[in-house]
């Protein structure tokens, strides 16, 4: 009689895992359902700083809850930990190197955005110079689930002479 009272409890709590598992896998980041969208700078080229600070929008409209690593927790706008994204150049190719400079691995918070939540981030160009003027970037982004996001192309800053509306 023991025994099977522990085998009902055991099936019952397999039962109950499952059901969760399940349950918690139909609610997960659609890639397809998160909007990604950068603004660009409105820093006049060849002011300070070389380093730019680039809003980016984010939108969940899936049904699932987006996580992304930030470097501070107060905001909005949050810092995108620079282990969230990567500055790419306009073709898509790896551009720039934002890491934490060999301090390696930090632990870093979780910004969460529930379903139809959305934020104003940031992530940051860093070194830009006269050279860079010019060139377009894109930032790649990634969630905690891997899932990426790829940013249209704009530019570091704003030409002299032109008119920030």
């Amino acid at each position: 009689m023991l025994f099977e009272g522990k085998g009902w409890l055991a099936a019952g709590m397999i039962v109950v895992a499952a059901v969760a598992g399940c349950t918690s896998s139909r609610y997960r980041v659609v890639p397809g359902q998160v909007g990604v969208q950068v603004e660009a700078p409105e820093v006049h080229c060849g002011e300070q700083p070389r380093d730019i600070r680039v809003k980016v929008r984010i939108r969940n409209d899936s049904a699932g809850v987006l996580r992304i690593t930030i470097d501070n927790p107060p905001g909005p706008p949050y810092k995108l930990s620079w282990l969230s994204y990567d500055v790419l150049d306009d073709a898509g190719n790896l551009d720039l190197d934002h890491d934490p400079g060999g301090h390696g691995p930090l632990p870093q918070p979780t910004l969460k955005m529930d379903p139809g939540d959305r934020t104003v981030l940031f992530a940051v160009l860093y070194d830009i110079n006269e050279d860079d003027y010019a060139r377009s970037f894109r930032f790649r982004i990634e969630d905690d689930d891997k899932h990426v996001w790829t940013t249209d192309a704009f530019r570091p800053c704003v030409a002299r002479g032109a008119v920030i509306a």
